[in-house]
């Protein structure tokens, strides 16, 4: 941050443990600023992990502070970025990140991707030039679409569920449930699924 004034947010890697601290998996986001926002594109810099931010106090007041809201962080890195600041990745890991599964419920998880989904539906407004939609007037437009667009963003949504409860059972080694919800991931959204396991888990080595 000292070298790189410029940069008003910055994250790092981390390595995933599990409830009894050996390390299971790695995440490595990675930050592609100028590709993301011209390709209307919030998952190329908008997948940070919270713990590990440092920021510019100065640049996040200026656009309104944290909202009390779900996944505030995302909210705050997207406001950042069509207000014209910049985030990076320190791609070091510099911090253990634990997984475990009883602080989840398949509630929580759809309500956090569906909140997801808006953010990254304000952020493209935003950077095409347009006005943010409450999560209400998000919802009816979502209800105005084709069935065939409701129906793949429900597939990948779902895909991104059974993922995520399969990285959870695998840090408490529960089997049975990982690999059905591994292969329900799987089933759903193949290549996007395949991503994910080549940047979490142990056998798989970030690139610097």
């Amino acid at each position: 941050m000292h070298a790189n004034r410029d940069v008003s947010v910055t994250s790092s890697w981390a390595y995933l443990i599990d409830e009894s601290s050996k390390i299971i998996g790695r995440s490595c986001p990675e930050v592609d600023l100028e590709r993301g926002k011209a390709q209307l594109r919030p998952e190329l810099f908008l997948e940070l992990i919270h713990p590990a931010t440092m920021y510019q106090r100065g640049d996040i007041l200026k656009v309104g502070g944290y909202k009390i809201t779900a996944l505030e962080d995302r909210d705050l890195w997207g406001r950042l970025v069509t207000a014209g600041y910049k985030i990076a990745v320190q791609p070091e890991f510099l911090m253990y990140q634990r997984r475990h599964s009883h602080s989840l419920t398949m509630t929580d998880l759809n309500k956090l991707f569906e909140f997801g989904d808006f953010i990254d539906f304000n952020v493209v407004r935003r950077l095409c030039g347009g006005g943010e939609l409450t999560f209400d007037q998000y919802s009816s437009y979502v209800e105005s679409l084709p069935f065939s667009m409701r129906l793949a963003g429900t597939i990948k949504r779902r895909s991104g569920i059974a993922f995520r409860w399969a990285t959870m059972y695998y840090s408490t080694r529960d089997w049975l449930p990982f690999a059905g919800n591994l292969a329900l991931a799987m089933a759903l959204e193949p290549l996007g699924t395949a991503k994910r396991i080549r940047k979490k888990y142990t056998f798989n080595k970030c690139k610097i």
